[in-house]
Protein backbone atom coordinates (compact mmCIF):
# COMPACT_ATOMS: atom_id res chain seq x y z
CA UNK A 1 0.00 0.00 0.00
CA UNK A 2 1.57 3.62 -0.92
CA UNK A 3 0.90 6.65 1.25
CA UNK A 4 -1.36 7.89 -0.71
CA UNK A 5 -3.64 4.84 -0.79
CA UNK A 6 -3.01 5.13 3.08
CA UNK A 7 -3.77 8.83 4.23
CA UNK A 8 -7.33 8.78 1.61
CA UNK A 9 -8.86 5.74 3.92
CA UNK A 10 -7.54 7.94 6.97
CA UNK A 11 -8.89 10.56 5.42
CA UNK A 12 -12.52 9.06 4.59
CA UNK A 13 -12.73 7.69 7.81
CA UNK A 14 -12.29 10.83 9.84
CA UNK A 15 -14.96 12.46 7.20
CA UNK A 16 -16.81 10.11 8.13
CA UNK A 17 -16.29 10.19 11.97
CA UNK A 18 -16.81 14.30 11.76
CA UNK A 19 -19.89 13.96 9.67
CA UNK A 20 -21.68 11.55 12.48
CA UNK A 21 -21.13 14.07 15.14
CA UNK A 22 -22.39 17.22 13.17
CA UNK A 23 -26.40 17.51 14.03
CA UNK A 24 -28.51 16.20 10.85
CA UNK A 25 -30.70 19.52 10.74
CA UNK A 26 -27.22 21.22 10.34
CA UNK A 27 -26.03 18.85 8.07
CA UNK A 28 -29.30 19.07 6.15
CA UNK A 29 -28.97 23.25 5.87
CA UNK A 30 -25.30 22.18 4.02
CA UNK A 31 -26.97 20.02 1.57
CA UNK A 32 -24.76 17.44 3.23
CA UNK A 33 -24.74 13.77 1.67
CA UNK A 34 -22.64 10.81 2.01
CA UNK A 35 -22.70 9.56 -1.97
CA UNK A 36 -21.84 13.43 -2.82
CA UNK A 37 -19.26 14.08 -0.31
CA UNK A 38 -19.90 18.24 -0.68
CA UNK A 39 -20.76 20.60 1.67
CA UNK A 40 -22.71 23.88 -0.19
CA UNK A 41 -23.39 26.80 2.11
CA UNK A 42 -26.45 28.53 1.89
CA UNK A 43 -25.61 31.90 -0.01
CA UNK A 44 -28.24 34.08 1.81
CA UNK A 45 -27.59 32.27 5.24
CA UNK A 46 -26.83 35.12 7.87
CA UNK A 47 -23.60 33.05 9.16
CA UNK A 48 -22.88 30.53 6.77
CA UNK A 49 -23.38 32.22 3.61
CA UNK A 50 -22.02 35.15 1.61
CA UNK A 51 -24.23 38.18 1.31
CA UNK A 52 -25.91 39.12 -1.92
CA UNK A 53 -25.40 42.14 -3.78
CA UNK A 54 -28.34 44.24 -2.87
CA UNK A 55 -29.27 44.86 -6.46
CA UNK A 56 -32.95 43.84 -6.99
CA UNK A 57 -32.67 41.09 -9.39
CA UNK A 58 -28.78 40.61 -9.08
CA UNK A 59 -28.07 37.75 -7.07
CA UNK A 60 -24.53 37.69 -7.01
CA UNK A 61 -21.85 37.55 -4.13
CA UNK A 62 -21.78 40.95 -2.56
CA UNK A 63 -17.88 41.53 -1.55
CA UNK A 64 -17.81 45.12 -1.09
CA UNK A 65 -18.60 47.01 2.12
CA UNK A 66 -21.07 48.67 0.15
CA UNK A 67 -23.36 45.49 -0.52
CA UNK A 68 -22.71 45.35 -4.10
CA UNK A 69 -21.16 42.89 -6.74
CA UNK A 70 -18.33 43.66 -8.62
CA UNK A 71 -20.50 44.45 -11.44
CA UNK A 72 -22.64 46.29 -9.81
CA UNK A 73 -20.23 48.20 -7.80
CA UNK A 74 -18.46 49.53 -11.57
CA UNK A 75 -21.97 50.57 -12.67
CA UNK A 76 -22.81 52.42 -9.25
CA UNK A 77 -19.57 54.71 -9.85
CA UNK A 78 -20.39 55.23 -13.02
CA UNK A 79 -23.65 57.17 -11.85
CA UNK A 80 -24.58 60.05 -9.80
CA UNK A 81 -27.50 59.20 -8.79
CA UNK A 82 -28.80 58.01 -5.26
CA UNK A 83 -27.53 54.80 -3.97
CA UNK A 84 -31.41 53.94 -2.84
CA UNK A 85 -32.93 54.33 -6.30
CA UNK A 86 -29.72 52.35 -7.91
CA UNK A 87 -30.03 49.31 -5.58
CA UNK A 88 -34.04 49.45 -5.83
CA UNK A 89 -33.98 49.70 -10.04
CA UNK A 90 -33.47 45.97 -11.08
CA UNK A 91 -29.95 45.02 -12.42
CA UNK A 92 -30.13 44.99 -16.10
CA UNK A 93 -29.66 41.43 -18.28
CA UNK A 94 -26.41 41.67 -20.41
CA UNK A 95 -25.41 38.31 -21.84
CA UNK A 96 -21.52 37.61 -20.80
CA UNK A 97 -20.13 35.72 -23.82
CA UNK A 98 -20.64 35.14 -27.26
CA UNK A 99 -20.53 37.70 -29.79
CA UNK A 100 -24.07 37.20 -31.86
CA UNK A 101 -27.32 37.69 -30.54
CA UNK A 102 -28.92 34.03 -28.86
CA UNK A 103 -30.86 32.44 -32.08
CA UNK A 104 -33.78 31.11 -29.80
CA UNK A 105 -36.68 33.25 -29.72
CA UNK A 106 -37.37 35.22 -27.07
CA UNK A 107 -34.39 35.06 -25.83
Amino acid sequence: MNIHAASTRVFAGRAEELMAAVDPEFSDLLGWSPDRSVLTFPRGHPLLGMPLCRVVECGCVAYSTSGLCRNCEKRWKSTDGVFEVFVAAPRPVRRRNGVEDCAVVGC
